[in-house]
């Protein structure tokens, strides 16, 4: 009997997620401890706004999150890019020198 390929899928970590009332199933590749993780922090995230805006509604609520974390990931981006800037100008100087 020949064996099938192998997917990417067939490496997929499934994790099962209660959030906010909601189940989710989480596939990736990442460990499951990391997936909960990520959920763990968006709980964390969620009531941290839910407590300065008590009277919004959740889907207000998780747009806030969302808009919080793309935030953040620009801002990392922004450092990155920043960051490779300068490394690169140190190389420069140090291949002058």
């Amino acid at each position: 009997m020949s064996k099938m390929p192998e997917t990417a899928s067939d490496h997929l970590t499934r994790v099962r997620l209660e959030l906010l009332g909601e189940s989710l199933l989480v596939r990736g590749q990442a460990s499951e401890e990391h997936i909960r993780e990520l959920g763990n922090e968006l709980l964390r995230r969620f009531r941290t706004v839910q407590q300065n805006y008590p009277t919004e509604a959740r889907l207000r609520l998780l747009l806030l999150v969302t808009l919080n974390l793309l935030d953040e990931l620009h801002q990392v981006g922004q450092e990155r890019d920043q960051l490779r800037r300068l490394l690169e100008e140190a190389t420069r100087a140090g291949e002058r020198a």
